[in-house]
C-alpha cells in the first residue's frame, strides 16, 4: 500500500510541476500580450500627435511615419495572435492535467473550466485584440492615401477619392478579419477540438 502512494506521488509531482510551469506561461502571456498593447497605444498616440506639427512642414516624413505605424500595427496583429494562442494552449493542457491525473469533477470541466463550458462567451479577448489591430490597420491605410493624394494634388481629393478612401479602409479591415477567422482561427480551433475530444473520452471513463 505504502509503495503504491510513493509511485503515485512519483508519477504526479513532476505533473503538478508542469501543470504549474502551464498556468505560469500562460500569465506570462497574458501580460505580454498586454504590455505589447499598451506600448502600442502610447507610441500610436505620440507619432499620431507629432504628425499633426510637421504635417504641413514635411509631408514626406509624416507619410513614412504613417507607414511606420502600419507596420507596427501588423507586428501587432500576429504577437496578439501568437500570444493569445499560446495562452490558449497552456491553459487547455493544464486543465487536462487536472482531470486525468487528479479526477477532478466532470461538472468542473462543463461549468467552470473553459474547455467545454455550457455557456461558452460569443466574444473571446482573443476576437477583441484582433478586430482591434485590424481596425487600426484599417484607420492607417485610410490617413496614409488621403495624405498621399494631398501631396500629389490637392485638387484629386474629391468626393471619389473619400469613396475609394473609404473602400480601402473597409477593405483592409475585412481581409485582417477573414484572415483571422478562417486560417488563424482555424488553426487553434484545431487544437481545441482535440482537446474537447480527450475530455469526453475521460468523462467517459
Amino acid at each position: 500500500m505504502v509503495r503504491e502512494e510513493e509511485e503515485e506521488d512519483r508519477i504526479e509531482q513532476p505533473l503538478l510541476r508542469i501543470y504549474k510551469e502551464y498556468w505560469t506561461q500562460a500569465r506570462h502571456c497574458e501580460n505580454e500580450r498586454l504590455w505589447f498593447t499598451q506600448i502600442y497605444v502610447v507610441v500610436m498616440a505620440g507619432i499620431l500627435g507629432f504628425l499633426s506639427d510637421i504635417l504641413s512642414k514635411n509631408p514626406l516624413m509624416a507619410l513614412a511615419l504613417l507607414f511606420t505605424l502600419m507596420l507596427l500595427t501588423i507586428i501587432g496583429y500576429f504577437v496578439a495572435y501568437a500570444l493569445s494562442y499560446t495562452y490558449i494552449r497552456y491553459t487547455r493542457l493544464a486543465d487536462l492535467i487536472m482531470l486525468e491525473v487528479y479526477g477532478i469533477k466532470r461538472d468542473y470541466v462543463y461549468d467552470f473550466s473553459p474547455i467545454m463550458k455550457r455557456h461558452p462567451k460569443r466574444v473571446k479577448f482573443m476576437d477583441i485584440f484582433m478586430i482591434f489591430y485590424s481596425a487600426m490597420m484599417a484607420l492607417l491605410s485610410s490617413l496614409s492615401l488621403t495624405m498621399y493624394l494631398l501631396m500629389i494634388d490637392v485638387s484629386l481629393y474629391e468626393l471619389g477619392s473619400l469613396i475609394s478612401i473609404a473602400s480601402v479602409a473597409i477593405g483592409v479591415f475585412l481581409m485582417l478579419l477573414l484572415l483571422y477567422k478562417f486560417k488563424l482561427r482555424r488553426d487553434y480551433e484545431k487544437f481545441l477540438e482535440a482537446v474537447k475530444q480527450r475530455v469526453k473520452n475521460i468523462c467517459q471513463l
